[in-house]
Formats: C-alpha cells, sequence, structure tokens
C-alpha cells in the first residue's frame, strides 16, 4: 500500500484531525456529554461520525508506521484521538492494530483475546466515560435483529433499496419510512440488497483470504470485519 498515499499529506491530515479534536474537547461545552476528565465527550476532528473518526487514526497509525515502528509519539498520539473519540468500536481496532504493529503471532493474539475481551466489557465504560455504551450495543442488535427478519435467499425485488442512495431519496419523496432503508453495516447492506447466498459467498472469500494470508492481513481482515 505504500505508494498509494503520500505519508506526508496523511501525517499533515492527521495531525490537523488531532489539533481539531483537542479544540472540540476543550472548547465544545458539553456538546455530547461530558468525559471523566470534564471535557467535551465525543470529539470527532474532521471526521462527522465518532466510530469513523477513531477508525481513520488507526488506519492511519497503522499506514504511517508500515516502515517505522518505533515513532511512539505517533502512537499515543493515536491513542489519545482514540479516546476524545469515545467509541467502543475504535477501541476494538486500536487494540487490533498493535497486533500489526508489532507482528505479533496469531497463536498469542488468540491466547489474549481470552483474557483481554471479559477485560473490554468490564473497563471500557469507564474508560470511554460512557456508562449507557453496552446500552448503544444493545440498541444496535435490537435494529439488527429487525433487519434479519427481512432477509431472504436472493432479494431480487428489494435489490437496490436498502442503501444510503436509496434512503435520501425516499426522504425527498416524502416518504415516511425513509429511515427503515438505513442500513448499519455493509454486511446487512450486501444480505438485504442481494440475499443470503451472495453473502455467504462474500464472507467465505473474507474468510478464506483472512486465514490463509500473512499476518498483517490477517489482522486487517479481523478490523474489516468489525467495521462492516
Amino acid at each position: 500500500f505504500s505508494g498509494l498515499i503520500n505519508p506526508k499529506y496523511l501525517k499533515y491530515f492527521f495531525f490537523i484531525h488531532f489539533i481539531v479534536q483537542l479544540i472540540q474537547a476543550f472548547l465544545f461545552n458539553n456538546l455530547q456529554g461530558l468525559s471523566n476528565l470534564g471535557l467535551n465527550l465525543r470529539n470527532t476532528g474532521l471526521l462527522v461520525m465518532p466510530s469513523t473518526a477513531g477508525l481513520i487514526s488507526v488506519l492511519s497509525l497503522i499506514y504511517l508506521l508500515a516502515n517505522n515502528k518505533r515513532n511512539y509519539f505517533l502512537i499515543i498520539v493515536t491513542i489519545i484521538s482514540v479516546l476524545l473519540t469515545a467509541s467502543g468500536l475504535s477501541l476494538v481496532i486500536l487494540f487490533l492494530s498493535f497486533f500489526i504493529i508489532f507482528n505479533i503471532k496469531r497463536s498469542v493474539f488468540l491466547i489474549l483475546s481470552g483474557f483481554l475481551v471479559p477485560l473490554f466489557l468490564i473497563f471500557a465504560p469507564i474508560i470511554l466515560g460512557r456508562a449507557n455504551l453496552f446500552k448503544s450495543i444493545s440498541d444496535r442488535l435490537y435494529v439488527w435483529s429487525k433487519l434479519i427478519e427481512k432477509m431472504q435467499f436472493l432479494n431480487l425485488s428489494t435489490s437496490g433499496y436498502y442503501t444510503n442512495s436509496f434512503a435520501s431519496a425516499s426522504r425527498i419523496s416524502g416518504n415516511s419510512s425513509w429511515r427503515d432503508y438505513i442500513i448499519d453495516g455493509d454486511f446487512f447492506m450486501i444480505s438485504l440488497n442481494f440475499g443470503v447466498i451472495i453473502f455467504i459467498i462474500y464472507i467465505a472469500s473474507i474468510l478464506i483470504k483472512t486465514i490463509s494470508s500473512n499476518r498483517s492481513i490477517f489482522y486487517l481482515g479481523i478490523i474489516f470485519t468489525c467495521v462492516s
């Protein structure tokens, strides 16, 4: 990936993004709640959604450390950036990124995951300053359960409906149920637009590529699955 993005420009973007987060944290007055330190809770920097802001910070870190894994200053800045978003998903992805950065074996990852998952469940709401973190997760699971009811083996009649574009068009046209077409996640978008069979083929190809590849691709595959 080294030739896709100029690291210099990415570094400029990352630090501007981080500085904007700091400005939001100190100057925004309880816009989305307050952190344990009394700062604005969810700071998105140059992005809109907290999870997206945290994801961009972590992916920038992975890219920038591809040839310099000992830039601990950049690692610390990224940790602070993720904490400023108060995003549970971003915290998980940050944890996964360390396995890529430090080239940790898969067996070690599997062993550590057994210990760290319970710790995450206990301490994540405290670290992020979000007592309602798991309520957010349960609400999302409820929405997903409703989406599962709409799945078919081949969704030929509703293909293309469950996209943000269709939701926007429905809202403009005055369709009161336009929110039903907003999908939170690529996996549900594929399942609802193309059917379960296509989704199974899609996820199987990801799993095969993830399991059979080197460590970095293995962890990136897990990150991609979490995001999707």
